[in-house]
């Protein structure tokens, strides 16, 4: 007792390996608790309110346990304003497209002047697409036979791109992109430098999930699916947006009318810039509860001759959850967007109060979207409302010790070089497919052909490639929670793993997939 270390670990929540396995009843028949346990939790040090939290989060993973069989409709409410709300955007789109003069627009005589071809810059458009596309799946492929390469040319093939650029970019006398070449580089040469003990741990989360995703290929098309989907909310939210902004040019004219209605106008621009957010987020966690009962079904050996149309119900149930959890992130996001036009202020004192706002709702935004990602595993495992979720999450990870298998895996950062990679490769055969295109025209014509199929395969490649990533990331939080609350499938399928998040649990992870041992253990940080 009078030992220093010896304290610190009795005050730890106890940990999922060699827990005493304990028995309840849910409705009227036996199941098993979470791993994790309370029954130490009032000798912690703890504060007090931090153990209410974690004993509240441990009852209510109790009393809705893994994967029920009935899911009742959760926040029911936030389903329907969400829907109300699509509907309010396409009547303010109605309303834009019935009172905005397109005409007086279309029929500019400086649109005709263009010498730029259309045609194959429509050509070019195409092509980058489908160069995009095919990157993005060769790219899948590698990833589903050879995760630890992929995972390291993620890491590997940013930094090196961006340093060639950089001195190409600085040999031909264009020091801003040498600029913008090397700022992108420093970050991506950190987390090999920096983070390198946590690239095998890392590594083997997204090997493990990759294995799992490849047993339920339909996880792919249906990620394809839901960012073709998201693309199109978003063209037709900034369709709105590019009409209000039209509508309210047309407002100098001397019609009253006009002017009458400006406020309204840009009450739909705004409203435009908040749906395009809410949409997205809506979109994005409904494939996330997919996707996350996917593998808790495959975990639990459960549902496995149709786990996508068994997950579909547990979409249905918690998609108000998901209108829950994405409309906070959107007021975010939108307030964030607020704060930047301030940037175009031309008083000084107004740029820099903007800036420091428009930084702090970012980083809110970020904290907010990485913790929704964890609500929306128990909203998938438990079918529970979101605040409810949120409760289970917090608590399971502490109890669990979770946050030192978090802090040491990168695996979202990884996924995210992954990505950049798709985009990369999708932006250089997009350029090369412009060039082509554009060869025998002159002047500004090949240049839009290279700017414009770059561009393109930039954007499809990331969004295409992000998407199905989030696979991956969703597959890597179920199995973490899923392992803090019953070990004992992942020790059978997956011994390696298993016994690697025990170490990491512990506080020392094994020399040959976590690196150095630890010298001492872990502080706890319950902060």
């Amino acid at each position: 007792p009078s030992c220093e270390h010896c304290r610190r670990s009795l005050a730890k929540p106890l940990l999922p390996t060699g827990m005493p396995q304990q028995t309840f009843e849910v409705d009227g028949r036996p199941d098993k608790a979470p791993r994790y346990s309370v029954d130490r939790l009032d000798s912690s040090d703890l504060p007090e309110e931090d153990r209410d939290k974690i004993r509240n989060g441990h009852e209510l993973a109790v009393a809705y346990p893994a994967l029920p069989e009935e899911r009742p409709i959760r926040d029911i409410p936030w389903l329907v304003a969400f829907l109300f709300a699509v509907f309010l955007c396409f009547m303010c789109f109605a309303y834009l497209i019935g009172t905005a003069d397109l005409s007086e627009h279309f029929r500019d005589p400086e649109l005709k002047k263009d010498a730029v071809p259309w045609g194959k810059i429509l050509l070019t458009a195409l092509g980058a697409a489908t160069v995009a596309l095919g990157s993005i799946f060769m790219n899948l492929s590698l990833m589903r036979h050879h995760p630890t390469l992929m995972v390291w040319a993620g890491l590997i093939f940013p930094p090196v791109f961006f340093g060639v650029s950089a001195l190409l970019f600085l040999f031909s006398g264009q020091l801003l992109g040498a600029l913008l070449s090397a700022i992108c580089m420093i970050p991506c040469l950190l987390v090999i430098t920096c983070w390198r003990h946590m690239i095998p741990f890392t590594a083997l989360l997204i090997s493990t999930a990759v294995d799992v995703a490849n047993r339920n290929p339909l996880l792919y098309p249906l990620s394809m699916f839901a960012c073709i989907l998201s693309v199109a909310a978003l063209v037709f939210m900034s369709a709105g947006c590019a009409l209000a902004n039209l509508w309210l040019q047309e407002a100098g004219s001397p019609n009253e009318g006009v002017h009458a209605s400006g406020g309204l106008v840009r009450m739909s621009f705004l409203f435009f810039v908040f749906m395009s957010w809410w949409v997205a987020q809506v979109i994005g966690g409904c494939f996330y509860l997919t996707s996350s009962g996917v593998f808790a079904r495959w975990y639990f050996r459960r549902d496995q001759e149709a786990p996508i149309a068994s997950s579909g119900k547990a979409v249905h149930s918690s998609i108000g959850s998901v209108c829950f959890g994405g409309c906070i992130i959107a007021v975010v996001r939108t307030l964030e967007f607020l704060a930047r036009q301030t940037m175009d202020s031309e008083d000084t004192v107004t740029k820099i109060i903007g800036c420091v706002i428009m930084s702090i709702l970012s980083c809110v935004g970020d904290i907010l979207e990485y913790l929704n990602k964890w609500a929306y595993v128990q909203c998938a495992l438990r079918g529970t409302g979101f605040i409810d979720s949120v409760r289970i999450a917090c608590g399971m990870a502490t109890g669990a010790n979770l946050q030192y298998l978090m802090s040491g895996s990168i695996s979202d950062t990884v996924l995210a070089l992954i990505a950049v990679l798709i985009g990369l490769q999708s932006a250089l055969g997009g350029a090369l497919v412009g060039c082509f295109l554009m060869v025998q025209s002159t002047g500004s014509g090949k240049f839009t052909g290279l700017v414009m199929g770059g561009l393109i395969g930039l954007v499809v490649g990331v969004l295409g490639a992000q998407s199905m990533t989030e696979i991956f990331s969703s597959g890597i939080k179920t199995l973490l929670m899923l392992w803090a609350e019953d070990e004992e499938p992942l020790e059978r399928w997956n011994p390696d793993l298993h016994k690697e998040l025990v170490a990491r649990a512990l506080g020392t992870p094994r020399g040959p997939t976590g690196g150095k041992k630890s010298a001492k253990p872990p502080q706890a940080d319950y902060s």
